[in-house]
C-alpha cells in the first residue's frame, strides 16, 4: 500500500482542494447572479448576456471594454414584436391573393 503522505500525494490534495474552492466560489457567484435576476435571452445579444458574468468576475478574461460593459449592463432592449410582423405578413398575403 502506498503512503498517502508522499510529496506527490500532498501536492495532489492541495490541487484538489484549490479546485473545490474555485468551484464553490463560482457556484456562490452564479447563485448571487441568478438571485439578482440574471436571465439571459438569445435575442438580447452577446454583450447584454455576458456583461453580468464579466462584472461578477466569472470569465477567464474581460471580453467587453469598460464602455461596452457599462452600455450592456444598462441596456434595456425590448423584445422584437414578431407577432406584429407576422400579422403584417398575413395581411399582405391576403391582399395579394385578392388582386391575383
Amino acid at each position: 500500500m502506498q503512503d498517502v503522505n508522499t510529496a506527490q500525494a500532498q501536492t495532489e490534495k492541495e490541487k484538489i482542494h484549490l479546485q473545490l474552492h474555485e468551484i464553490e466560489t463560482f457556484k456562490t457567484k452564479m447563485d448571487e447572479l441568478i438571485a439578482e435576476g440574471y436571465d439571459p435571452k438569445l435575442d438580447d445579444g452577446v454583450g447584454k448576456n455576458i456583461a453580468p458574468l464579466q462584472k461578477k468576475g466569472l470569465l477567464r478574461a474581460e471580453v467587453l471594454k469598460a464602455n461596452q460593459l457599462t452600455k450592456s449592463l444598462n441596456a434595456d432592449w425590448q423584445p422584437k414584436k414578431w407577432s406584429y410582423l407576422s400579422q403584417i405578413s398575413t395581411r399582405f398575403v391576403t391582399i395579394s391573393r385578392n388582386f391575383l
